[in-house]
């Protein structure tokens, strides 16, 4: 075996999977932060919360909470 031919091989495939499939890691990201944050507002109905999840709980102390404030 030729290791110059087998990492030339390798590098190949990282770089076709990284950049040239740029919008599947994309997707992955995407997904990543979409369906956790379904997941939990669909298990806290399943628990029979009866009140709507607080934004501002969720959201910490990294989001301005003017946001979330009604406006007048």
């Amino acid at each position: 075996m030729d290791i110059g031919t087998l990492l030339g091989d390798a590098l190949e495939y990282t770089r076709e999977a990284l950049v040239d499939r740029w919008m599947r890691w994309l997707i992955l990201i995407v997904g990543s932060i979409i369906f956790p944050v379904i997941l939990g507002y669909t298990l806290l109905v399943y628990r029979g919360a009866l009140r709507r999840p607080d934004l501002r709980q969720r959201a910490g102390a990294g989001l301005n909470s003017s946001l979330f404030s009604p406006q007048a």
